[in-house]
């Protein structure tokens, strides 16, 4: 990390829109991060206390004493090492980091067995051969080339309990729930496979990149559901985990990071970088299944509202009574929120995998509103570069 001064801060009672404008300087990013076309669609960069309630006025940053500066707008939970576990305070809910390149995180125990069984009977009659978004040099290929599975998509106002998972979706990710999609259930057969491929959409390989805002508004997270416990087969793989190259075969599963699928447990992976450029490493697939039957489920979190037109004005105010906030009470004592890092190797080489994050503490914000003697300090960590690699296969 590096250390560098706030810029030359406005009178004290300037608004929020300064502060921010102040923090970007001093940091030294910028809002384009990638060559995609229309950058005004882009959101502005987020401003989150630890545990990722957003932030939106100087009061709740000095109650914060902590900030977390995110350039793609949403909250990123750091993944700080392999086998780090994180507990939410107000869930209980624990966090294990199963990899950082790409950052993935399982929930053990996150559905009830009840649960899981509902989910599969919503399902019955209703599944049908799963599809795939084609990219412009697939187009006119069979979905069966890449996916054997089949399924059946499920909207929570079909069940109270699609509903509650839905908020527990919100507090585990730290993004509202007005973020996410209608819940994909799927099924896969002995043999059935689904080859690597990630789960947004980078304009760079679609010529009809308007209707998902030039890859502006996409697919940030994915929440893996495992409905039943497979016998044999049917991981979920990772090939790029690691630090591996890219595959040469899309469809094989022996490299890479493999998470056999336990019925209540669920996996999360960021698509996007922090900073809202495509994570290539976020590669993924289905191992086939070699014995029993899978039932899963994928559950996508966007970057913006699923509401038409989202714009960019929504991201300092779309955090308002959702689960998120209750998670964050604990947020406010400096002190322990700077040991509580400090045990987490919140400082450690893992870290460098998030964007534009920075830390500041009231103190610091206390001088830059004081025009004190001495600069305030915030400390920036290493924003990952826009990546050239070629994207793998197709999506749903």
């Amino acid at each position: 990390p590096k250390r560098t001064a706030l810029a030359e801060p406005p009178e004290q009672g300037a608004n929020w829109p300064a502060f921010r404008t102040s923090l970007s300087k001093a940091l030294g990013f910028i809002k384009q991060t990638n060559t995609w076309k229309h950058q005004e669609l882009k959101q502005p960069f987020g401003v989150f206390a630890r545990q990722g309630r957003r932030l939106n006025s100087f009061g709740a940053a000095l109650g914060a004493q902590l900030i977390f500066v995110v350039v793609g707008g949403q909250w990123f939970w750091p993944p700080v090492r392999e086998g780090f576990v994180r507990r939410l305070p107000a869930s209980g809910m624990e966090l294990e980091t199963l990899s950082v390149q790409p950052v993935v995180y399982q929930v053990r125990g996150f559905l009830k067995d009840s649960e899981c069984e509902e989910l599969v009977r919503l399902g019955e009659g209703r599944m049908e051969s799963s599809p795939v978004t084609l990219m412009d040099k697939d187009k006119g290929k069979a979905a069966k080339e890449f996916r054997t599975s089949s399924q059946a998509r499920l909207d929570r106002a079909e069940s109270g309990t699609l509903r509650d998972i839905d908020a527990r979706v919100g507090g585990l990710t730290g993004v509202p729930k007005i973020h996410n999609e209608e819940v994909q259930l799927l099924r896969y057969e002995r043999t059935q496979y689904y080859s690597a491929h990630l789960d947004n959409w980078d304009p760079s390989y679609y010529s009809d990149a308007a209707w998902f805002e030039h890859g502006h508004n996409n697919r940030f997270i994915t929440v893996f559901w495992y409905l039943t416990t497979v016998d044999k087969g049917g991981e979920t793989i990772f090939p790029r985990a690691y630090g591996l190259p890219q595959p040469q075969n899309m469809y094989g599963c022996e490299q890479g990071l493999k998470v056999k699928p336990v019925k209540g447990s669920v996996i999360f992976w960021y698509s996007l970088h922090p900073n809202g450029n495509t994570d290539p490493n976020g590669l993924h697939g289905a191992c086939p299944v070699e014995e029993g039957h899978k039932f899963s489920a994928n559950y996508w979190v966007w970057n913006k509202p699923r509401v038409p037109n989202p714009g960019v004005d929504f991201a300092e105010r779309d955090v308002a009574d959702e689960e998120v906030e209750e998670e964050a009470e604990a947020d406010d004592a400096g002190g322990r929120m700077l040991s509580s890092l400090e045990e987490e190797g919140a400082g450690s080489a893992s870290m460098v995998a998030l964007a534009a994050v920075a830390a500041v503490t009231a103190a610091a914000v206390k001088l830059w509103l004081q025009r004190g003697s001495e600069p305030s300090k915030v400390e920036e960590v290493a924003k990952p570069q826009a990546s050239s690699s070629k994207r793998g296969q197709k999506k749903s």
